[in-house]
């Protein structure tokens, strides 16, 4: 039979319960990256979610070339529009494009980025040699 060890007692940190671990087990869970300690799987998994969670980057997310920010709960907008959205004080309408004036989809600054009324202004004006089309405004 083996020699039984000591247990430590410890509160878990989403629901108050209090549980024991052996040693060498409570030593595993202070080399993550949260010093929290959970009473079950099920309880840490409803404690870390988004900006608790150690894996969280701030919100923001590559998607493609692009920069996507976390708005809600599963709901996520590119960045470059929520800017202009914001400058202009209205939700974009369907069709209106912005243009990265540098060519860097990830340099979201309002400095850097012009509305224009639709896909076909937007690419005569910044996607082809003839610049004739008006239609994209730099605000």
């Amino acid at each position: 039979m083996g020699k039984k060890v000591d247990r430590i007692e410890l509160v878990c940190y989403n629901c108050g319960k209090k549980y024991k671990l052996i040693p060498w087990m409570y030593r595993q869970k202070l080399k993550r990256k949260t010093k929290n300690t959970y009473c079950s799987n099920k309880c840490r998994d409803k404690a870390e979610v988004g900006e608790n969670s150690p894996a969280w980057k701030g919100g923001r997310q590559k998607h493609g070339r692009y920069i996507k920010i976390n708005i809600g709960k599963n709901k996520r907008e590119f960045e470059h529009r929520l800017v202009m959205e914001k400058e202009i004080g209205r939700k974009l309408k369907k069709g209106e494009v912005i243009h990265h004036i540098n060519g860097d989809t990830k340099d979201n600054r309002l400095e850097n980025l012009v509305l224009c009324v639709s896909p076909g202004y937007h690419s005569e004006k910044y996607h082809t040699k003839k610049r004739k089309v008006s239609g994209c405004f730099g605000i």
